[in-house]
């Protein structure tokens, strides 16, 4: 079996490195990974001149984990030209993506800005089953136990005849093993886990401006329950979460439809 692995932590990253000591158990591995921290990136992607990559091997010690590549891109960029340029022949066209593991976890509205969920939406997008590890935030990263979940659940998911045309987000708490409570499946949240601040600086002239930026985590617990995602994993579950591309909001169609003939006709 091949097995792609992509993130937006960065080649070098520690989750990365974890996953890809569990997965290689199931079949030769191929990273694909942007050169430096991409997070946040979501579905951000190169559209237009050269998109540089570098060949090297993922874990120079380690004669399983040679075929490395190292994306100077976006997460997105890293499964794509994965797919469409690097992998292309039959013979190592990818069975499965897995990408991950996040550090910090990918729920609620934060999925809309992941550069995790980004890279998974290319395989989605290139008709290849994927997997979205991430591991909660912590004051500690410890993700053995999330490497071990994602080749467990990876032996199960590549042998259903329903594994593509979504993305399956697989958040796993931030505790040790022996205290995690399940799995639930959940819906995604609804609240950003986290909020920037801009404290403006003083620039070379007065028409420029500078912002320091910080960001904030927001993990205050809210009036949600075990239905959530972001609620469910904070409260020491794994969470498996179904996710679609189509963002239409269904709950509104009806209220525009009968508009079209009327406020929202085509006369100008």
């Amino acid at each position: 079996m091949n097995i792609l692995l992509s993130n937006d932590d960065g080649f070098d990253a520690p989750g990365i490195h974890a996953l890809a000591k569990e997965m290689k158990k199931l079949g030769h591995l191929v990273i694909s990974a942007p050169a430096d921290p991409q997070s946040a990136k979501s579905h951000s992607k190169a559209v237009r001149g050269q998109l540089k990559v570098h060949a090297e091997p993922f874990e120079p010690g380690d004669p399983e984990l040679q075929d490395g590549y190292r994306v100077f891109g976006t997460p997105y960029d890293s499964v794509d030209v994965a797919l469409h340029a690097l992998l292309t022949a039959p013979e190592t066209r990818p069975d499965l993506v897995v990408t991950g593991i996040n550090h910090g976890s990918n729920v609620a509205y934060d999925i809309l800005h992941s550069g995790t969920i980004g890279a998974s939406s290319a395989a989605r997008f290139g008709g290849i089953p994927v997997i979205a590890m991430s591991l909660n935030g912590g004051s500690r990263y410890d993700y053995r136990y999330s490497a071990k979940y994602a080749l467990k659940i990876a032996k199960w998911f590549v042998n259903q005849p329903d594994n593509t045309g979504y993305i399956l987000s697989v958040n796993t708490p931030n505790c040790p093993e022996s205290e995690i409570k399940g799995t639930i499946v959940s819906r995604m949240g609804h609240r950003h886990n986290y909020t920037n601040t801009y404290a403006k600086t003083v620039g070379e002239d007065e028409n420029t401006l500078y912002f320091d930026m910080q960001v904030a985590p927001n993990h205050e617990d809210t009036d949600e329950d075990l239905s959530y995602d972001d609620y469910a994993v904070n409260h020491g579950y794994v969470v498996i979460t179904p996710l679609d591309m189509d963002v239409t909001d269904f709950s509104r169609l009806d209220k525009f439809i009968p508009l079209t003939d009327t406020v929202l006709n085509p006369e100008v």
